[in-house]
Order: structure tokens, then sequence, then C-alpha cells
């Protein structure tokens, strides 16, 4: 009788651990599918695609000085 009731719980176990699993193996292949799908959109030939470039800006150089200002003293 013992061997009988312990069989039934662990049929019983597995089947809940098997649906749990199935839940959450759906849930990380969803989010997985949102991440991956963001990654795309990201991408550099996509955001061209969209008409959006990156325009270079002119260098620094370091021997710029700043222009003279009048002195206020006559």
């Amino acid at each position: 009788m013992k061997i009988a009731a312990f069989r039934l719980r662990l049929e019983k176990r597995t089947t809940e651990l098997g649906i749990r699993i199935e839940r959450v193996l759906r849930a990380k292949r969803e989010r997985w599918q949102r991440l991956a799908l963001q990654l795309q959109e990201r991408g550099p030939l996509k955001v061209l695609e969209r008409g959006y470039a990156i325009a270079p800006t002119p260098p620094v150089t370091s021997s710029a000085t700043p222009p003279k200002l009048p002195s206020a003293t006559p």
C-alpha cells in the first residue's frame, strides 16, 4: 500500500514539474524573442533604413586660441 501511495505522489509531482518547466521555458523563450527583436531594431542597418545618419563633427585642435577681447580701459 505504501509503495502504491508513493508511486501516485511521484507521478503527480512529475506531472506538476513538467507543467512548471513548460511554463518557465515558454516565458524565457518569449523574453528571448523580445530581446532579439529589440537588438535587431537597434542595429546599424535598421537605423540607416529609417533614415538616420551619424554626422561627424570637425575635430577640435588644441592649438586654437580664444579671440582677443577689447580692453575696458582706454
